[in-house]
């Protein structure tokens, strides 16, 4: 890898880490970057851990009861049916 590489900040604030970087500090998509000033013109930047926890189906149940707050419906079908509404 290079010593030196640069990237481009857009309009919107936004950065690409070069590929180099993202291979190998193994960089997911949703990681956080934490960025910490070091000097008047000089920052770095940490890897938040990321939780090699995996998730369940029953995990996801508070982040559903968002859609359904009088319920979640029995079925898979019946979730999807009432999740679609509207679509048509």
């Amino acid at each position: 890898m290079k010593s030196v590489l640069s990237t481009i900040l857009t309009e919107r604030g936004q950065i690409s880490v070069p590929a180099a970087i993202r291979k190998k500090a193994k960089l997911v998509p949703g990681q956080r970057l934490l960025w910490h000033q070091t000097g008047q013109d000089t920052f770095s930047v940490t890897l938040e851990t990321v939780s090699k926890k995996r998730r369940r189906a029953a995990d996801l149940i508070g982040y559903a009861q968002r859609f359904f707050p009088d319920g979640m419906p029995g079925r898979t079908d019946e979730v999807l049916k009432r999740l679609r509404q509207g679509e048509e």
